[in-house]
């Protein structure tokens, strides 16, 4: 056939058909299913199949219909016939075996000769079968089928009414594949009609474009902000018009751009060629909005004005061109409005749109290959999330190691997930994925709020610099897995903290809080909102049995025990309870046990007392004093007549410690503790600080995961970006604060290292010149929920110690200790009863999660011996092609994780060259060196390189194997020939490629035996 013919297209493809669980078999059996399917799905939607030009894609196929064929019957008869086809093929069938389908539908002519058949329209509906759009849908749906149409086919044939299915079923998108960039529709048909499909950014027509004149330019951004703060795109065009230009036809173009066209009217808009005839034919189309900002003297201009701006304040042209547009106001921080001054208006408190919609994200986690164990173990606590139905299933990827073949990969499950847990060690920094073209799309989409990043610490490594090392790290305070006590506790807080990015992404997050008038509104200084220490009111969110505490103050008698670790917020809580029960309770008398004062005070409650008297930092109490008050609130319990209400302030465990002396107590008194709080009440705090403050924080999620449960950490990191922004009190304006944790972390840590640095040094200082064990008491500390450690574990390690501590807290003003007791009882107290460290300062346990070990090894002036396990090349830059054929052939043992090689390749730029070869040397538990006359005539590798390795290899700490790659004297030189060489009697460049390359294997079996085995041979005799 010579002729062209017009033809509806079809291309089908079975999701996820490569999937690397399915067998060879599983797919054999889903073709056999897919034609079964299709071709009585045909017949059955009166499409003869005999008729139809088949073509075979091996996960899919390419049909051509015949022309006589009624085009409506592909999208009304066809896929319900196909529905019901997969259902009964899905039946009786393995999971592994069963299909659903992507199909898209496009019309157009198409060419024969004797190889096939071409045409424009055939490419393009395999295009729109590639479109991201679809393959999301699916993936977020439980749908069967899934169809896109091509926009051609969707106003012919889908609109033309002769169908059974409604067009507004189909949802637009924007298809942008290869070289295609074209306008397609959706439909999901086994779907329910609610389920919104979620598009990607740029996948879809603008909704509105923006044309004005260029002295209107203030205006147009203005009107773009509120539409785009209200959940629409904007698309802006400064156009100037030339004479003779037919506007009609303009119009008409940009409608092609765009679902709707907004010209902004004013007085620079009447003076361009524009004929105003030519403006009242083309203002009648419904899809074009005039909007008016300045006056007119035109009358055709301003009897069209749809949308009038002119001489209105802000909260009224924003209530204006939200109701002409009808548009849902979704407001937050703007532009300079280009109109008369608001007076008496009330802004809108901006807030960062949510993602809601989103309802099942894909996460996806991304794993060096000696992770995979990890990351598996990872992705099975995370199937948590999938019962929920609030994930779609989580996938894991490893990365290679990056050379020339990965450097420019983009996997497709990063380009489309939502959550990516970078799982970080020294294997995953060795391989170059931060620096890859995948890290770099990561980067961009998470600068656009497509995406969030959740680096996953493994193990202790510099991540810091690499292009995530300013989000916040899970798990809480970026502590590495493998220092803490139970994985399976690291797990679940990481788990914990991917449901709260669920929940942002889901559009979840606390609602803000209503606005407030800036005129007349309270103004708040910082450290009233955020406090760096120190419980503030204007963020007070009420506990979950706040009521409960309130109703347990009102009772006469009942004794009260608020319990929590410090810096939760205790006295605050009272004081909260107290005020709004004013009418009722009389002022709190506050007792701590902290101010020697009022210890006496304290001890004269015992005589009799009324009101309501609080003890707050009750643990520290002598032990005969506690013992009193737990009978006195006996007293009080069983007196009808009592006036005084007494509140026990303490740690957790108070009231547990007091039953434990007194039984007959539980009975008579009411626990209340506070702890972790959760992701409500910390995105709430954050909520009524933006109220007050007149701020926005962009990424409100990313600190509530880095506080993990700490209101405190939250007030403290809140404080440091807040002053980052330059903001001291209520800022005039909504303004936006960016959030850098990491940045706001070290802020932080320098104002606290004055306070606390001494104490880190006096209590290091009790371990003995050999031992680390006080150094790990603080990283222990560090990594408690509470600021409570119990010294049981160590004490058995060394009994000695918890004596040295008592000795300190308790004697302290002898033996020469009185400077540690001053400094250590500030912060820190030591419960002797149950044998347990304190932390009364929550500042302290924060700025003990930003010490790193390695810090406290110098603050106590010890020094641990370097790991050495590592492959250590040294060569000459001549041999370097022997140097990448060695790497390559112990490529194999790095993925396994068994080796690490370390080569000068790994300098940055920017590195001290000299200090990271040294670095090397000291960590090298192999060496080889690859021996030429080359070899021996660098001057580096003589005075520096070679003597490090040798004495190395003397204590034993380093085993040396010449690797012969030229001719040389190395059998000349006998600090060096006293090493078995490879090969022995000759060199690799002597012998055959196939020769050569054996060597190699042996010689890669022999460093990863060496790097494995307990004591690494030297030397041969």
């Amino acid at each position: 056939m010579d002729s062209p013919l017009h033809r509806t297209i079809v291309a089908v493809d079975v999701v996820g058909f490569g999937d690397r669980r399915r067998t060879s078999a599983h797919q054999l059996a889903i073709r056999e299913g897919l034609y079964e399917t299709l071709t009585s799905a045909f017949e059955r939607a009166g499409i003869e199949w005999s008729q139809c030009l088949v073509e075979d894609r091996g996960d899919g196929m390419f049909i051509l219909a015949a022309p006589h064929v009624p085009k409506h019957l592909f999208v009304d008869a066809l896929p319900q016939a196909i529905i019901a086809g997969l259902r009964q093929h899905n039946a009786v069938r393995a999971v592994s075996q069963s299909i659903r389908l992507r199909m898209a539908v496009h019309a157009g002519e198409v060419a024969f000769d004797s190889h096939g058949t071409t045409g424009v329209g055939i490419n393009l509906a395999f295009r729109l079968l590639e479109a991201a759009d679809l393959r999301r849908a699916m993936a977020e749906s439980s749908g069967l089928l899934g169809i896109i149409v091509s926009d051609w086919y969707y106003h012919e044939v889908v609109c033309d009414g002769h169908g059974d299915t409604h067009p507004d079923a189909y949802q637009p998108v924007r298809v942008a594949v290869k070289e295609t960039t074209a306008n397609a529709w959706i439909y999901l048909p086994d779907v329910s009609a609610n389920h919104r499909i979620r598009v990607g950014p740029g996948s879809r027509r603008p909704d509105f474009l923006i044309a004005y004149a260029a002295m209107d330019r203030a205006w147009t951004e203005w009107i773009s902000w509120q539409l785009e703060m209200a959940g629409c795109t904007t698309l802006l065009d400064a156009t100037e018009f030339a004479p003779g230009q037919n506007f009609a036809i303009w119009v008409s173009d940009a409608l092609d751009r765009a679902d709707r066209l907004i010209v902004v009217l004013s007085p620079a808009f009447a003076r361009s060629a524009v004929t105003m005839s030519e403006v009242a034919a083309a203002f009648r189309d419904s899809r074009l909005l005039p909007v008016r900002v300045a006056p007119l003297d035109s009358p055709v201009l301003t009897s069209n004005v749809r949308i009038d701006l002119t001489g209105v304040n802000e909260r009224t042209a924003h209530q204006r061109l939200i109701d002409g547009t009808s548009q849902r106001a979704k407001p937050r921080s703007a532009p300079p409005y280009p109109g008369q001054p608001a007076l008496a208006d009330t802004p809108v408190i901006p807030v960062f749109p949510g993602s809601a919609g989103r309802l099942r994200p894909h996460a996806l986690v991304v794993h060096a290959l000696p992770d995979a164990d990890f990351a598996t173990e990872l992705s099975n606590s995370l199937r948590v999330l999938e019962t929920e139905e609030s994930l779609c299933p989580v996938e894991s990827r490893p990365v290679g190691q990056l050379d020339e073949e990965t450097e420019s990969y983009i996997d497709e499950l990063a380009s489309r997930a939502e959550i990516v847990l970078i799982l970080v060690s020294r294997a995953l920094l060795a391989s170059g994925y931060g620096s890859s073209a995948e890290m770099g799309m990561l980067t961009r989409r998470l600068a656009n709020r497509d995406v969030i990043l959740l680096p996953v610490i493994l193990r202790p490594t510099s991540w810091e610099r690499q292009p995530f090392g300013r989000l916040a790290a899970l798990p809480s305070n970026g502590v590495p897995v493998s220092h803490w006590t139970s994985q399976d506790e690291a797990i679940k807080n990481i788990v914990n903290g991917v449901r709260l990015a669920v929940r942002s992404l889901r559009g979840e997050e606390i609602a803000p809080v209503p606005p407030v008038s800036v005129v007349g509104r309270q103004v708040f200084e910082l450290g009233e909102v955020f406090k760096p220490t120190g419980m503030p009111t204007a963020t007070f969110v009420e506990p979950d049995d706040f009521f409960e505490f309130r109703m347990a103050l009102r009772q006469p008698g009942l004794g009260v025990i608020l319990e929590g670790p410090a810096g939760v917020g205790k006295t605050t809580v009272l004081r909260q309870a107290v005020d709004q029960d004013a009418d009722r309770l009389r002022e709190p008398e506050l007792l701590s046990a902290r101010k020697p004062a009022d210890v006496p005070t304290i001890r004269q409650l015992l005589g009799g007392h009324t009101g309501l008297v609080a003890v707050d930092d009750f643990q520290r109490l002598p032990a005969d004093l506690q013992d009193d008050l737990a009978d006195y609130l006996k007293v009080l319990a069983d007196d009808d007549a009592a006036d005084g209400k007494l509140v026990l302030v303490g740690i957790p465990g108070t009231a547990q410690g007091l039953i434990d002396l007194s039984p007959d107590l539980a009975t008579r008194i009411r626990r209340f503790r506070l702890g972790r709080v959760s992701e409500e009440i910390l995105l709430q705090m954050m909520t009524k600080g933006e109220a007050a403050l007149n701020i926005i924080f962009d990424r409100k999620v990313e600190v509530a995961i880095a506080s993990m449960g700490s209101l405190q950490t939250a007030q403290m990191l809140c404080w440091s970006m807040v002053t980052m922004a330059g903001i001291d009190k209520t800022a005039d304006v909504p303004t936006i604060v960016h959030t850098d944790i990491a940045r706001a972390r070290v802020k932080v840590a320098e104002l606290l290292r004055l306070k606390f640095q001494s104490t880190v040094e006096d209590f290091i200082v009790l371990d003995d010149p050999d031992e680390l064990l006080c150094i790990e008491l603080l990283l222990e500390l560090a990594r408690t929920s509470d600021g409570i450690l119990r010294l049981g574990p160590f004490a058995d390690r060394r009994p000695d110690l918890r004596d040295a501590i008592e000795r300190v807290f308790i004697d302290g003003m002898k033996d020469g200790l009185a400077h540690q007791h001053k400094n250590l009882s500030k912060f820190v107290f030591y419960d002797p009863r149950n044998h347990r460290l304190v932390v009364d300062d929550p500042q302290f346990v924060f700025y003990l999660c930003q010490l790193s070990r390695a810090e406290l090894l110098d603050a106590a002036g010890k020094r641990m011996p370097v790991p050495r396990n590592q492959v250590f090349i040294s060569y000459s830059h001549k041999d370097a092609a022997w140097k990448d054929r060695v790497c390559l052939h112990l490529r194999p043992s790095e993925r396994a994780g068994t080796v690490e090689t370390w080569t000068d390749d790994r300098i940055a730029a920017g590195d001290v060259w000299r200090k990271e070869i040294a670095a090397a040397l000291d960590r090298a538990r192999v060496a080889l060196l690859l021996i030429s006359a080359d070899f021996f005539g660098s001057d580096y590798i003589h005075s520096d390189e070679l003597p490090p390795l040798l004495a190395a290899a003397e204590k034993g700490g380093c085993r040396i194997i010449p690797v012969l790659v030229g001719p040389s004297r190395f059998h000349d030189i006998p600090e060096l020939a006293r090493f078995q060489s490879m090969p022995s009697a000759t060199t690799l460049g002597e012998l055959t490629k196939v020769e050569a390359d054996r060597t190699l294997v042996e010689l890669a079996r022999a460093v990863e035996h060496a790097l494995t085995a307990g004591n690494p041979p030297e030397a041969r005799s």
